[in-house]
């Protein structure tokens, strides 16, 4: 299942993943936020230095050409769809892989140049127009239950609990001879003795 997205993080349509997605550009243009993008100045390219240029301000979409990018992630998260919102769409309790795909459009001279012929009959064009270019990307989340018992593992390292378990065992654990750890690692501290012995 695909969720298409508009630019403001709204949810424009679900496609279902048994069928193909097909986008017209006008609709491209709508997601991305720019639907009139062909007759916008795009400020960002420089201003039209000539005179009583019609667009002082730089030149529209359609004499400099324009970048649209569509961004398809997939993923499945445990914390439910991430992406354009589901209201009132009913898609929430979807299991499985989701996808977003989304637009944007970004301010840049859009050309490309081409050569015909060789030598001296060689014809050199440049055009402007539309570049749509794809970005794709997802994540996938689960839990990982050798990890956990690693980082289990690494915690009971760390708290010293394997040195205590060996301790009690050794000392409490195997009759007589805990017995006789018992008093090598834990001697008897007589201290009427040691009084005694400091006044000899």
């Amino acid at each position: 299942t695909t969720k298409i997205c508009n630019h403001d993080g709204s949810l424009w349509r679900v496609q279902p993943s048994s069928s193909s997605i097909r986008l017209t550009l006008p609709e491209i243009f709508s997601l991305a936020g720019k639907r009139d993008v062909l007759n916008v100045v795009q400020d960002r390219l420089g201003a039209n230095l000539m005179t009583s240029a019609a667009f002082p301000n730089g030149p529209v979409g359609r004499v400099s050409g324009f970048s649209l990018v569509l961004s398809l992630k997939c993923g499945h998260v445990l914390d439910g769809l991430r992406g354009c919102s589901d209201a009132g769409h009913g898609i929430d309790g979807i299991d499985g892989p989701v996808c977003t795909l989304s637009a944007r459009h970004r301010q840049a001279w859009s050309s490309r140049k081409d050569v015909v012929g060789e030598g001296n009959s060689s014809i050199h064009r440049k055009f402007h127009g539309i570049r749509v270019s794809f970005e794709k990307g997802g994540e996938e989340e689960f839990w990982d239950f050798y990890e956990i018992f690693l980082a289990f593992i690494a915690l009971l390292v760390l708290m010293r609990f394997p040195k205590w378990i060996v301790m009690a065992v050794m000392t409490k654990a195997l009759g007589q001879i805990s017995l006789i750890y018992q008093r090598f690692l834990m001697p008897v501290f007589d201290i009427t003795e040691e009084i005694g012995g400091v006044f000899l």
